[in-house]
């Protein structure tokens, strides 16, 4: 890949826009300009070094997972891994908000709420299997309920292998950020994920309007 087709991928990364706006508040011109130059050649290094991943994994790297380790590897020697990892939490949740305001919106009507649950099973299938690096067990056939163990994630195993696993867990938060109180007919619910330090994500998404009673497990 060259380096003006990685310019190009970087700079569409979902992180590219908030982060440069929180560079240029938080230094002037000249080493706003310096620091994101110091990014895209650490998010040049991380493709040269994965040059042979799939198309599904790259739907995760090269939006996502390789913009937010540039960043982390640029500033955490600068700002310290606390200021970094919470500029880059709220950058996330900035760019996933035209997102969730989308879904809060479409999911005021009953019909698409019934749906989302299988809507979400279905996409999880699609993005989120073994060809983009994902590994998971399904809990539930119910059409009401989405819920499933992730057991491999590409985001933990890459994050480890460039040596910031503390990175991981802002996507959990994203997760979270994205999904959570979108509507009181759905619930949404993990009492823990790989990027926090558990053995599995165990995600819970359910329609409570299909049954009032319907709680996530080991719920009383």
């Amino acid at each position: 890949m060259n380096k003006a087709t990685a310019r190009h991928l970087f700079h569409k990364s979902p992180l590219h826009r908030p982060m440069k706006r929180r560079l240029q508040q938080s230094a002037d011109q000249a080493s706003s300009c310096a620091l994101t130059a110091q990014c895209l050649a650490t998010y040049e290094r991380l493709l040269m070094a994965h040059p042979n991943d799939a198309p599904q994994v790259q739907a995760h790297t090269l939006r996502f997972i390789f913009p937010a380790i540039a960043y982390y590897e640029t500033l955490a020697p600068l700002w310290g891994e606390q200021r970094t990892l919470a500029t880059i939490k709220s950058a996330l949740e900035e760019s996933s908000k035209p997102a969730r305001r989308l879904l809060r919106f479409l999911l005021r009507f009953r019909p698409l709420r019934r749906r989302f649950p299988a809507f979400c099973r279905t996409m999880t299938g699609k993005n989120y299997g073994p060809c983009a690096g994902f590994r998971y067990e399904l809990r539930s056939k119910s059409p009401w309920v989405l819920q499933f163990d992730m057991l491999e994630c590409p985001y933990v195993t890459l994050c480890r292998h460039h040596g910031c696993p503390e990175l991981t867990a802002l996507f959990c938060d994203l997760d979270d950020f994205l999904y959570a109180d979108l509507h009181p007919d759905l619930l949404w619910q993990r009492k823990g994920t790989l990027g926090r330090g558990a053995p599995q994500c165990d995600f819970f998404f359910a329609y409570q309007g299909a049954d009032p009673r319907l709680t996530p497990p080991n719920t009383p």
